[in-house]
């Protein structure tokens, strides 16, 4: 039985394919170098305590576990109502954290465990589309499971066979779910396995239908923050808006960023560091930034950081729901 247990995991970049992915068209994501880390630590105290410094967390949050023992088969609603009157916690964002911590203490064990929870960024920006979410929820999953007896790493790296793997997944997806309802599955699978995958939306298949790119080569790419935030929902309400009244036009759009995806898909599992290469994976990246822009997902800060890139030679792209966030230069 573990005592201390500390867990890593990384985000994401979408390469090609976001908000066309929503359409039942493919999207490309990638891993980053920037993680969030999770550590748990069992106590003697009959409280759970919670530290997010990675969502800049004043105080500490102290949790009764007689409080919650009644709350294990409550629905969502009810969680959350009491989370907020016990937490007096502010911002959805960061009560989700709880909630998801609450989630997988009722799933995985009888004895409510008395913990411990920091939750840290190493390098990714919270909220910026960077898959910071996912993050969070794939390493407070692997760390509970590990306490929980259900996943055991091996070796001196303290490996994951690929049933854990799965399983952790599996978690994550329903944590995934609790705060955005309707999630791809994408980011979730990204964090958790690393590297980059492809995904075209499956109905009932969702988890299981990604094609993982053994051979993506190791890209370096700048990822710049606009600092302006955007609401997911609204931007997807608004293509979406954009397809019933232009169908023809907004869905021939898709259907590009689509064939932009394929084609990417192929040079990269294909790849060689020529200057055609370069050259080819470059041209992409611009014609996907204004395909974004003419569907009505771009903003003046990442036009302004696409210009620059340009400007000195290099190829950028916005990346995520767009309407700010974060653009990604190819360096």
């Amino acid at each position: 039985n573990m005592k201390k247990v500390k867990v890593s995991a990384p985000g994401k970049i979408i390469l090609h394919g976001e908000h066309a992915v929503v359409h039942g068209k493919r999207a490309i994501a990638c891993a980053v170098d920037g993680r969030i880390t999770v550590e748990t630590t069992k106590t003697d105290e009959t409280s759970l305590k919670f530290k997010m410094v990675a969502l800049s967390m004043r105080n500490d949050i102290h949790i009764k576990l007689t409080d919650i023992e009644n709350l294990a088969s409550s629905s969502k609603i009810a969680l959350t109502i009491f989370l907020f009157g016990y937490l007096k916690v502010n911002s959805f964002y960061k009560l989700h954290n709880v909630c998801v911590c609450l989630f997988l203490i009722f799933s995985k064990s009888n004895n409510f465990l008395c913990l411990n929870i920091e939750v840290k960024s190493q390098n990714l920006p919270i909220g910026a589309g960077l898959g910071s979410s996912a993050a969070i929820n794939v390493a407070m999953a692997t760390a509970f499971l590990v306490m929980a007896d259900q996943i055991q790493p091996t070796g001196n790296d303290m490996l994951l066979n690929e049933e854990s793997l799965t399983l952790i997944n599996e978690h994550a997806y329903l944590m995934e779910k609790i705060v955005h309802g309707n999630p791809s599955g994408i980011d979730n699978s990204v964090a958790t396995y690393g590297g980059a995958a492809s995904f075209q939306a499956g109905v009932i298949t969702r988890l299981k239908n990604f094609s993982y790119l053994p051979s993506f080569p190791e890209l370096r790419f700048l990822v710049t923050d606009t600092k302006v935030s955007r609401n997911t929902k609204a931007l997807v309400s608004a293509v979406q808006e954009k397809l019933s009244q232009y169908p023809e036009t907004t869905g021939h759009i898709l259907y590009a960023i689509d064939e932009i995806c394929k084609t990417a898909e192929k040079l990269l599992a294909n790849w060689n560091e020529t200057e055609n290469s370069q050259n080819q994976l470059k041209d992409l990246l611009k014609i996907n930034h204004h395909l974004l822009n003419s569907i009505g997902v771009g903003h003046a800060k990442l036009d302004k950081i696409h210009q620059l890139s340009n400007d000195f030679g290099f190829a950028c792209k916005l990346t995520g729901a767009g309407g700010g966030g974060c653009a990604i230069t190819l360096i």
